[in-house]
């Protein structure tokens, strides 16, 4: 397994379908099937996966429970088209990591 603080190879990050969040996934049963790829990523390869969800503090919640991910939320509750506008400026040091 990975140390995520010394092994951590590559950073990528994963965008959400408008609308879309952990939460969602969660009550749909569908959380930890859609992470799954992101695990291997980060046990096989070392690969870190940065989420970009439309969700609010739940998601962040969600998120605490994989070490292989970090959320990022709709924090300041902006309206979803307003906030899907400005992600580039919101998460752009996020964005700096990713390969």
């Amino acid at each position: 397994m990975v140390n995520r603080k010394s092994r951590v190879i590559k950073h990528i990050a994963l965008f959400l379908t408008f609308g879309g969040s952990l939460k969602i996934w969660k009550e749909n049963g569908i959380l930890e099937r859609e992470l799954r790829i992101y695990q291997e990523l980060y046990n096989k390869h070392g690969i870190f996966t940065n989420i970009i969800s439309y969700g609010n503090k739940e998601d962040l919640i969600i998120g605490k429970k994989f070490k292989f991910i970090k959320v990022f939320t709709n924090s300041l509750g902006l309206h979803p088209r307003i906030y899907n506008l400005i992600i580039p400026i919101l998460f752009y040091k996020i964005f700096l990591k990713i390969k």
